[in-house]
This record gives structure tokens, sequence and C-alpha cells, in this order.
């Protein structure tokens, strides 16, 4: 949101205490002249900018980083914030945060910026996103090449420092233990024990520190606040934007949230379904990769009608109930490739795959499967290169279990719903970023868009469609949740792009709705280079008008409808439901970070 001056101004002062300011020539002014504003070097080497002896800031560089073929010149700043400290904040005796945070800053008046309301400033933040279980600091040139302050973090772990040890349950030959911050293990103490600190860091912490960071140090780095504050996330970014809505929805003006992660607790491991079931009924091998390329082509080529247009897409996954028993070697529809066609055996492991884990005692689902047509599902990796899906077997063997060699060949189909049940009962409350209460972002002004690829091959996306119902029932209805939250699904998307779903297609729309209110009834999707589709705003749904080219998104209508098709969602009503967020924040606020203190005196701090 709108920032205040308070900032500005103590600089200022600070500033003209310290003798020898960088003042702008066309830079801002406050009541007494034009408020001075340092140069790059400045921000690490001299204490009136706010960084330099700050007790919660080591690390701290800032340096300018020269325009390349594809990037601007800007102004670099890395630190690692250690603003929390001990027990009270999740951690084990004597440990801190260790937040990695990059601010990357268009170039003020006094580096030779231009064009912007200050130096090639467009005066607002965007903070970037991380994937998987981030590690490694987000990129800020994205933002910074688009005129905005780009904010990036690591989220308080870094994924180089790596332990490997031998695995005696190969494959594979070797796995991560602690003090290895490489994936999930990040979380597992040297004594076995869990570091709520550190999952918390990960789960929203690091990137809202980054965001505060960012508000901070361009305030003292421009003279003055942002006028907008944005988000934009993909995958794990896309829960860290729900994270960012639920939790400090006040403080953003707008989020873009790619592939959204926001089932982490649930959809990790249930990804991974296929890969247990093809142990446990085809052995160790599993699944022929060109197996199960070869029957979802022949899915997506028998459901391409469905929409009435062939043009090798599916406008509507959930339409499709290809069954993989027509891909039996004989049957009329089978390859004749012996080396593709399926047993019945492996037949049946894929209807399980697309059907997803049921509930033992009443056949109900327990979570979403894979859609028909998908290509590269990384849940089913054959089981003899390792594990069946980095993220929720990592999370049930490190957070779960808390033993780096843990088999997860030892769960069986039958145990698969308990394992699952006891993963979401310990750890919703940190990643199951899916609370649909979302009052305190719409209050403030907030919009978010929200967006699907539905051939996602990295997270099942149908569980999404589940939370849009708890989230209308939780807003007010359709009408009254799409005046602030809106969410597409692009046809053939694969995770995080494709097929048109691009970050600058969303995030275009989101800024032209925040800042001009133009509401996004539908998007444009550039499938390929000849042809577009309109996306339309979920439940609504594209219609062929009968005439012209359908590779021509003009010749379509959005048909407005007032609720999803009740069939479709009964077949995934009931899912499995967390029990987050968990309460409070848990966190300090941008004034403390500001002046170094509050962090390292939490009631009940070691």
């Amino acid at each position: 949101m709108h920032s205040n001056t308070s900032l500005a101004k103590a600089v200022f002062l600070l500033a003209a205490a310290a003798g020898g300011p960088a003042w702008g020539h066309d830079g801002p002014h406050g009541p007494h002249g034009p408020v001075p504003t340092p140069v790059c070097a400045d921000l690490a080497n001299n204490p009136a900018w706010g960084l330099v002896g700050n007790p919660y800031v080591t690390n701290l560089t800032a340096v300018l980083v020269p325009a390349t073929a594809t990037n601007l010149a800007h102004c670099q700043v890395d630190f690692t914030d250690v603003s929390l400290a001990g027990s009270g904040w999740g951690y084990m005796h004597g440990q801190t945060s260790k937040i990695r945070v990059r601010v990357g800053l268009p170039l003020n008046t006094n580096d030779g910026g231009s064009g912007g309301v200050q130096g090639a400033w467009n005066g607002k933040i965007q903070s970037r996103g991380n994937g998987g279980f981030a590690g490694n600091v987000s990129a800020v040139t994205p933002a910074v090449n688009g005129g905005y302050v780009g904010t990036g973090t690591d989220t308080g772990h870094n994924a180089t420092i790596t332990n490997p040890i031998p695995n005696p349950n190969a494959p594979p030959a070797t796995v991560e233990a602690p003090p290895s911050e490489n994936g999930a293990v990040f979380a597992l103490n040297t004594d076995g024990t869990l570091n709520t600190g550190r999952v918390m860091d990960y789960a929203w912490r690091g990137q809202h520190h980054a965001n505060m960071w960012g508000q901070i140090v361009s305030e003292a780095y421009y003279g003055r606040g942002h006028t907008r504050n944005y988000f934009v996330g993909c995958s794990d970014g896309g829960r860290e934007g729900h994270e960012m809505a639920q939790r400090f929805g006040d403080e953003f003006d707008g989020i873009v949230s790619i592939s959204p992660a926001v089932h982490w607790d649930r959809w990790g491991f249930s990804a991974g379904w296929g890969n247990y079931v093809a142990n446990q009924e085809l052995g160790q091998n599993g699944l022929d990769a060109a197996k199960f390329r070869d029957v979802n082509e022949r899915a997506l080529a028998a459901c391409d009608p469905i929409d009435g247009i062939v043009d090798g897409m599916i406008q509507e996954t959930r339409l499709c109930t290809y069954d993989a028993n027509q891909a039996v070697c004989g049957q009329p529809g089978a390859s004749a490739d012996p080396a593709v066609c399926l047993s019945a055996a492996e037949a049946g492991v894929v209807n399980k795959i697309w059907d997803g884990p049921r509930r033992h005692h009443n056949g109900k689902k327990l979570w979403v499967g894979w859609e028909r047509g998908a290509q590269g599902v990384i849940g089913i990796t054959p089981a003899a290169t390792g594990a069946p899906n980095l993220f929720g077997e990592q999370i049930n063997r490190y957070w779960v279990h808390k033993d780096p060699t843990f088999n997860w060949r030892s769960i069986s189909e039958e145990a698969f719903e308990s394992e699952q049940r006891k993963l979401t009962q310990l750890f919703s409350p940190f990643i199951g970023s899916d609370s649909p209460d979302l009052r305190t972002f719409k209050r403030g002004g907030g919009k978010m868009i929200v967006s699907y690829g539905n051939l996602d091959q990295v997270i099942p996306p149908n569980g999404h469609y589940n939370y849009m119902q708890r989230l209308f029932d939780e807003m007010g209805g359709v009408s009254r949740t799409q005046d602030f939250y809106r969410f597409y699904v692009f046809p053939n998307a694969t995770h995080c792009g494709g097929a048109g779903m691009t970050e600058n297609v969303l995030f275009n729309a989101l800024t032209n709705w925040v800042e001009h209110g133009v509401k996004p009834a539908h998007l444009v999707a550039q499938v390929n280079p000849t042809r577009t589709r309109k996306v339309c705003t979920y439940p609504n749904t594209p219609r062929y008008v009968g005439s012209g080219s359908t590779d021509d998104e003009a010749n379509f209508v959005c048909q407005v409808r007032p609720s999803d098709d009740p069939a479709l969602l009964r077949k995934e009503a009931g899912l499995l439901q967390g029990s987050g967020p968990l309460h409070g924040d848990h966190d300090i606020d941008k004034r403390r970070l500001q002046h170094g203190h509050g962090g390292h005196h939490h009631a009940g701090d070691d």
C-alpha cells in the first residue's frame, strides 16, 4: 500500500548530521528544501542511510550493476537479515534468522537515472517469488527492467550448502542430511528435531521481510516513499503470494499468483501417488516414461473434440474421461509398438494416477490426480531413478519422519492415506496457504490475479477449483469475490507458462485493474504464433460464436455463469482440508526492522 514519508524525514536529519549528503538536482523536496539522497555505494558505507550499523543487517554490499544486453543498469543491495533470534521465533538456542535479501533499485538521479518519478524509478515495488524449496535469492532484474524496485530472498536457507550421505535404500545413491540446506532438509536440525523457525521463514517470513526491506531501502535511496506495492510469483512463489494476501493483506496493492502451490501440505505428497502405486503394482522399475507419454497423447487426441473444435487443445480437461485400458496392447486404439502400448496392469496404474489417491474406508477422493494429457509430470518418475516426488516425499522424509534415509518404498497404497493425513495435520498451519479469509486484503483495496495451466505437470491443477468454492463461500459469492480476486485457467498451458500464460499478460492486467479500475473480464493468450484465445474469468467459459477462424480470440465470447458445473465439482468434493493457517503473523513489523529493535526480545526467547 502507499507509504508515508517518515523515513525520508528521518534520513534528511541523519544525513544532515553526518555531513556530505548527495543532492539530486531534480529529486524530491521536503519542508526544508531538497531531500538528500545517496549514491548507491553510500547505502553500504554511510550509517546515515539506515543500513550500516543496523544490528539486524549483516554481510551488507551495495554496488552499481552495469547495463547488459538484456538488463538495465541498477543499484543492487545485498545483505542478510538476522532480525529474529531464539526459540521464541522457532529457532534453536543461539540461532537467528539468516534471510538473504536482495533489493534491486533503478538508478536514482545521483547515479544517472532518469525517466521516472525519481531517477529511473516508477515509484513502485515488485517483490519476486521463489520456486520449489527456495534456497536461492530470487532474481530482481525482471522488476528493475520495468522500472520497479525489485526484492528477492532465499527465504532463510542456502541451497548451496550440501551434505550428501550414502542411501541404504538406493536408488538414489545418496541423500542429503543436516546440516545440508538443499531441499526440505533445511528444516531438520542436526539433533533430529524440526526447526519451525526455518519453516516459517520459508513459508512467509522471508518474503515479507524482503518486501519490508524493499520499502525501507527504496525510501532511503530515492528520498520518497513508494506509491504501489506488488508481489509476483509462480509455483511456490504463487503460494507465497497467497500468504502475503492472507497474513499481510493491507500491505499489498496487487498480487499475481501463477500455478500457486497453496495446498503444499497436500498436493506435494499426493502428486507422488502414482509412484507409490507403480512401485507396489509394477515393481521397482515403475511405469516407463515412454508408455506414460504415449497414453497421454492418446487421451489428448481422444478428448480434443469435446469442446467442438479439433485444435490440439482441451478447453476443459475435467470433461475428459479417457480410459487407459484403451491403450492396452492389442486394443483398437492402442499403439502397435510393444514398447509403448500398455499391459493391463500398467493401464490400471495409469487410471489410478489420473484419478488420484482415495480414502481407504469409503473410496472418496483424498486429493486430485493428474489431468489426462499432461506430459512429463514430476510425480511419475520411474522408481528405479529415485524418489517419487521431489517435494512431498522430501517433506514426509525430513519433516514428518525426520529421517534422511527413510525408505519411501515402505509406504503401501493402503498406508498412503494415513501418511498424507499426518503430514497435513502437522504442516498445514505452516505451508497450507489456502485460507479463504482474504477480508483484510479486500478491505485494503488489494487485487489478485491467479492462473493455472490445465496441463500443469508439476502441481495437479484441479485442487484450485476446490479452493475457489471455499473462497466464494467465505467472501460472499462469485460476484463479490471477483471484485478483488480473479482466477483464469489457460488450456494446454503447463507449469508457470506455455500456451500464452505469461507473466506480462497477467501483470499488465493486474496493474490496469489496480491503477485504472479496469476489471479484466477476460485475458488474451497468444497460444502460438498464429493462434490467440480468450481466457475467461472463472467460472465463465469461452464459447465460439460459430463463424470466423478459431485461431482468433475475437471469434469467442465469454459465457457468464453464476457458478461452476455442479457435476464437475461433485467429482472432487470433500477433498482433504488442512487446519491452517497458523494463527498470528509470527513476525516483526517494518518499524522494528528499520530501527533495529524488537526481534531479539520476543516473549519466550532464549
